[in-house]
């Protein structure tokens, strides 16, 4: 009979051997590891990557019971082949000055690991979080490139919108507002589509493990996906009140410094709201059944 993996982690020996394994996973990982934080600290579109480890392993420790129940098999084929191939990866980014490259092995040789010492049953439970460690690796230039002028345009007329609303007289022209008193441009880092990484990183879990319908968890996304797109537009549409009354003499003053903070706590807010309504017809549907 399999021991389970609560009664084999009591054992001494596996416990060194994880320890080591631990220990040598960090001191090969090191240097990937610090100038991964770096990179966070330097670019504050990824400042919320510094919530992803916590995150993942709390998605891990809400796993505990199903952890425990399971019956422990190491799988050292496969495990020893995932392995080989993340420190290959890690070898070849190291050779190459490829960080990326070394960040995402990461992913491959922590799953190899997990394979090697517990095998694919603990693994399947473990793949949504290995997987979500993803969002703290800045690789998401590849996606939000190719949308950067779609979403300043719809900014743009998010903006322009609202400031009619407001009783100004805006006149749009691409990604330009001409106000009276001052011309907006839209620029890249104003396009308010990189902070919906920060918004998508703290609903993916939340959609996972607070709602049972896929239906349910994919509107929750896209609904805090639309409402920071629009929190964004609103964000610039404040700038152009701000900069058309002459109310401060910088237009990049604190409601521009503050253009993450503020699409990502509407995105938040967002979030939360959809999920309760979410939620609560879930439990309608529930209890009508």
């Amino acid at each position: 009979m399999q021991d389970s993996l609560s009664s084999l982690l009591k054992h001494s020996n596996i416990r060194v051997q994880i320890a080591i394994l631990a220990g040598t996973l960090l001191f090969c990982y090191w240097q990937v590891l610090n100038a991964l934080v770096n990179q966070w600290i330097a670019n504050d579109v990824y400042s919320y990557a510094f919530l992803i480890p916590v995150i993942s392993g709390y998605m891990v420790w809400l796993q505990r019971d199903r952890l425990s129940a399971l019956s422990v098999e190491g799988a050292p084929v496969l495990g020893w082949f995932v392995l080989s191939s993340g420190v290959a990866t890690l070898l070849v980014g190291w050779a190459g000055h490829l960080l990326l490259v070394q960040e995402l092995s990461l992913l491959m040789t922590l799953s190899g690991l997990v394979l090697l010492l517990w095998g694919v049953k603990v693994f399947r439970l473990l793949e949504v979080p290995i997987g979500y460690l993803l969002f703290m690796i800045p690789v998401w230039g590849i996606v939000t490139d190719p949308i950067q002028m779609p979403s300043r345009l719809f900014s743009a007329k998010v903006a322009t919108a609202i400031l009619q609303g407001l009783g100004l007289t805006p006149d749009q022209d691409g990604i330009y507002i001409e106000l009276p008193n001052v011309t907006l441009e839209v620029a890249p880092e104003c396009s308010g589509v990189n902070y919906l990484f920060a918004v998508a990183a703290i609903g993916v879990p939340i959609a996972l493990f607070c709602l049972k319908r896929w239906s349910h968890r994919v509107v929750l996304l896209a609904s805090a996906l639309a409402i920071a797109m629009v929190a964004n537009g609103l964000r610039i549409a404040l700038i152009g009140v701000v900069a058309d009354y002459q109310l401060s003499e910088d237009s990049h003053g604190p409601l521009h410094i503050l253009q993450g903070i503020f699409v990502s706590v509407v995105g938040y807010v967002g979030i939360f709201s959809v999920l309760w309504v979410l939620r609560r017809r879930e439990w309608l549907a529930s209890h009508h059944s």
